[in-house]
């Protein structure tokens, strides 16, 4: 089933890991889940809790994604531009995506 997907820098991720995950978003955060806001979301296969930041909204095939958890903020706290800087960060910089996104 295509659907409502969010792509996810998390927060700790080593260098070697470090990549966008995309997630399936929960028809009751498809107006609360903004570009730019930060989310909880389950990692890994104890499905530990841990914070991401949202790159990318999108529309997807749902089927095998993990749900984001919950929406942090009520507001983007990165607008497009910084999220823009923090890409062009970890591609020269090599920096993980959160590096970026604590510098900006």
């Amino acid at each position: 089933m295509v659907g409502l997907a969010a792509q996810i820098a998390l927060d700790g991720a080593a260098f070697a890991f470090d990549k966008l995950y995309t997630y399936a978003v929960p028809p009751e955060m498809h107006k609360s889940l903004k570009t730019g806001c930060r989310v909880t979301v389950p990692f890994g296969g104890g499905n530990t809790k841990k914070q991401g930041m949202v790159f990318c909204v999108l529309n997807a095939e749902l089927k095998g994604l993990k749900a984001v958890i919950s929406v942090i903020d009520k507001e983007p706290v990165l607008n497009p531009e910084m999220l823009k800087m923090c890409e062009f960060m970890h591609e020269s910089c090599f920096c993980t995506y959160y590096d970026a996104v604590h510098a900006v």
